[in-house]
């Protein structure tokens, strides 16, 4: 039969470019067909359904030829490829002592835990309890039809995204982040091409962790003018997020500035104290202006309101440019001897309780963070390029 989208079978290039690609995982039925090569068993319905829903992606079908046998190691090779290179793994499992599926326990283990799986299985399958409770686990959404199995795959998949290349290999979920874009932007403005992907890590947010928020790609990078590919790096994203530098000026030295900082409990941190020691900020998933969300964030973890049109640009740049894509925003605010009162007196625990979020606000002479080490880079960067603008509008130098 002839498909609107088109089919890809071990042994077929894999596609140098499209818009969706879907890999229909699952037992395979060994019995020969009438029409001279392998049945296609529950897969035939799968194709079918896709057709009548209008799909015009890629459909990657793990199930050799009769008259197209290339061998094991071979076969291994292409599904393995074709997995890393699909947008949606769908699993349909009508396990039975016919169909144990014992390769699809493997792969299902494999690829359930990057955010890019549906797993659909008959009610009457067999000891299919472990598969549907790591799925539950780990929210990745179970069907018991297979119509309704392919219809939750092409509403993640939507209307796709065009790639081409190594484009190719980072899945919809990961592509359509605003990160990914920025990132693949600023490669492509250089000049340097993507020749290949792998996701390694993906955690999501949200109440059924469907919202991406980051992850962690292995890539390989053509890299412009040098004639070479550097392939042996992970990059690792997340949404940027927004800081608000927020200081009283005392005397006519930067060092003199006190600066107002969140001190908070994160499991990466190793401080002297184990907390983290940074100026107020955060990132969002909601679609709001720069200020807003700086503002926003300094009020919910210091408590203390201010207006978003107070805030004054600082710059924006890579927190850590040879690891994560991760871009700190900066802004600047004066705060009035009040304000600055009314936080040095507040020991009551901000945050977003809910997310494990604990900050309480402290107030730090600049020349004293300065002198010890519980303050990272990025953020002592963050205070001085704010600090130094102010300084240059009009405030004393030392």
């Amino acid at each position: 039969m002839t498909y609107g989208f088109t089919v890809l079978r071990p042994g077929d290039p894999l596609p140098v470019a499209g818009t969706s690609f879907l890999f229909l995982a699952g037992p395979v039925d060994r019995i020969p067909g009438h029409d001279g090569e392998v049945e296609l068993g529950w897969r035939r319905d799968a194709l079918n359904l896709l057709e009548r829903r209008g799909y015009r992606g890629i459909v990657y079908l793990p199930v050799a030829q009769r008259n197209h046998e290339i061998g094991r190691a071979a076969a291994i090779a292409w599904e393995r490829g074709a997995l890393n290179r699909s947008d949606i793994v769908l699993f349909w499992v009508p396990r039975s002592p016919q169909l144990p599926g014992l390769l699809t326990n493997m792969e299902f283990g494999e690829w359930h835990q990057y955010g890019k799986c549906v797993l659909g299985f008959p009610p009457e399958a067999s000891q299919m309890e472990y598969l549907e409770h790591v799925a539950r686990e780990r929210h990745v959404q179970v069907l018991t039809t297979i119509e309704d199995t392919i219809d939750a795959a092409l509403r993640r998949l939507g209307d796709g995204a065009r790639r081409e290349l190594g484009e190719c290999d980072i899945p919809l979920h990961v592509w359509r982040t605003e990160q990914c874009q920025s990132w693949l932007k600023s490669k492509g403005a250089a000049g340097h091409r993507i020749d290949g992907a792998r996701l390694l890590w993906y955690w999501g947010v949200g109440p059924d962790r469907s919202v991406p928020f980051a992850f962690a790609l292995h890539v390989d990078v053509h890299v412009n003018g040098e004639d070479r590919n550097k392939s042996n790096e992970v990059l690792v994203s997340r949404p940027d997020s927004f800081h608000v530098v927020a200081f009283e000026r005392r005397g006519d030295k930067i060092t003199d500035a006190r600066v107002v900082l969140v001190r908070e409990f994160r499991s990466p941190g190793a401080t002297t104290d184990g907390f983290i020691h940074e100026t107020p900020g955060g990132s969002t998933t909601d679609v709001l202006a720069a200020h807003a969300v700086a503002a926003a964030e300094f009020a919910e973890e210091t408590g203390l309101v201010i207006a978003p049109d107070r805030l004054t640009p600082v710059g924006s740049r890579q927190a850590s440019g040879t690891f994560s894509t991760h871009r700190l925003h900066a802004f600047s605010v004066e705060l009035a001897a009040e304000e600055m009162r009314m936080l040095e007196a507040d020991h009551v625990a901000r945050g977003i309780a809910t997310a494990g979020e604990r900050t309480y606000p402290e107030v730090v002479r600049f020349g004293d963070l300065l002198a010890q080490s519980d303050v990272d880079w990025a953020n002592v960067g963050m205070i001085a390029a704010a600090l130094h603008e102010f300084q240059g509008k009009g405030a004393g130098r030392g």
